[in-house]
């Protein structure tokens, strides 16, 4: 009886398996729905943000630099009324008088702050591009993480099914006196065992959906 019951075990072991190595994750990736939670991400994501509002800021500043060129110039006026007259300072010319001033080192300087504030547009425009390629690459690991630890407690929960049918069967000879204990305690711990391991991988799951949805913004079951 025991050596049959071993044979029993090591066949439903080996249907395990091989119904196990049949499992795959990959029917289960959509990169369509993966596109989307990547649009969502950048959508929502905090450094994403600050990255475009510094290319917001640089856009600005490049602006501000492009029309300064006036900046050189200064503008001032002297109001000299007609009804005065100060013998230690004589003036010949009454009413209002008007004056400008260019700088010419402010001048000189102006085609440098504008080339500047260009490259400054320039890094603003990479750390956008530099951001969107880390986001996309995190969003996609977080995902397929996963989709694997979906796919490897789907295939962990057939393994308590087969083993719970397993114990169900042991149990019920050993009850009926056909089977002896250590069998019997065998096959529950097996059980416990998978049952453990079962737990152990929904625990998995439940943090690979929580580290994707931190860059969502949004729980995957609203996400259609």
């Amino acid at each position: 009886m025991v050596k049959i019951l071993v044979l029993v075990l090591f066949i439903l072991a080996f249907c395990s398996i091989t119904t196990n190595a049949q499992e795959s994750m990959i029917p289960d990736v959509s990169y369509t729905y993966l596109e989307k939670l990547v649009n969502m991400a950048k959508e929502y994501y905090p450094t994403a943000k600050t990255v475009q509002n510094q290319k917001n800021i640089a856009e600005i500043n490049l602006k501000k630099a492009q029309y300064s060129w006036f900046d050189a110039l200064s503008f001032s006026y002297l109001y000299q009324p007609k009804t005065t007259f100060d013998i230690s300072r004589p003036t010949f010319f009454n009413g209002y008088q008007i004056g400008f001033t260019l700088s010419v080192g402010a001048l000189i300087q102006k085609p440098l702050l504008i080339k500047q504030a260009r490259e400054e547009n320039h890094i603003a425009e990479n750390n956008i591009l530099e951001n969107d390629i880390a986001l996309t690459n995190e969003v996609k690991q977080k995902y397929f993480s996963y989709i694997q630890a979906l796919t490897v407690l789907r295939v962990q929960t057939v393994s308590v099914q087969d083993a719970e049918s397993m114990f169900k069967s042991v149990q019920y000879k050993f009850e009926k006196g056909e089977e002896n204990f250590q069998n019997y305690s065998q096959a529950s711990i097996n059980l416990y065992n998978l049952k453990q391991g079962k737990i152990n991988f929904e625990g998995s799951l439940l943090k690979a959906k929580s580290e994707l949805e931190a860059l969502l913004g949004e729980k995957l079951e609203n996400i259609n």
